[in-house]
This record gives structure tokens, C-alpha cells and sequence, in this order.
């Protein structure tokens, strides 16, 4: 892939959410039909790759608070809609 700060081609890395069964063997159940892309998850550092890998989450109420790592070298937290990701998702 190209990026928009480069006509070299970089390494991007994406995260999605997916439900499954509560019991094993833990089918599952819905996924995300895009890529979760946050305003600063790929801002221009002065890297050709694009790196954000999550972590671990927190639910309050209706706001999801995302822990994820950011180019092999950051730690962020993004806060997400939680009921918007639930409407967004699809049956597999």
C-alpha cells in the first residue's frame, strides 16, 4: 500500500472487533465490516509503516475506552461508541 505522505509503499496495520460464543468452540458471531480507524491512528511521524495493534479495552457505559499500541513504540487510548460499534457489525 501507498501511503499519502510517500509514493513508497508502506506497511499498514489494521484492527477490527468481532463477538463470538460465550462457549466453546467459540463460533463467531459478528464482525466489524471495516477497519476501526481513529483521527490520529495514522498521522504522519516520520515512519513509512503504519502500525497500530489493540490491547485491551474498558466498558462505561455506553463509551468503550481502547488501549492500543502505535507504531512499535506508543501506547494511546481511543474512545469509541459503543453502541455504534454494535450497529455497524455483520453476521459471518
Amino acid at each position: 500500500m501507498t501511503s499519502e505522505w510517500s509514493k513508497e509503499p508502506s506497511w499498514h496495520y489494521f484492527m477490527g472487533a468481532y463477538t463470538f460464543d460465550a462457549k466453546p468452540p467459540f463460533k463467531m458471531q459478528t464482525i466489524s465490516p471495516a477497519p476501526i480507524i481513529g483521527d490520529d491512528f495514522y498521522a504522519e511521524n516520520g515512519t513509512i509503516k503504519r502500525v497500530i495493534f489493540p490491547g485491551g479495552f474498558v466498558l462505561d457505559g455506553d463509551r468503550i475506552y481502547l488501549a492500543y499500541g502505535r507504531e512499535d513504540s506508543e501506547i494511546w487510548i481511543a474512545t469509541l461508541d459503543y453502541e455504534a460499534l454494535k450497529r455497524s457489525m455483520v453476521p459471518v
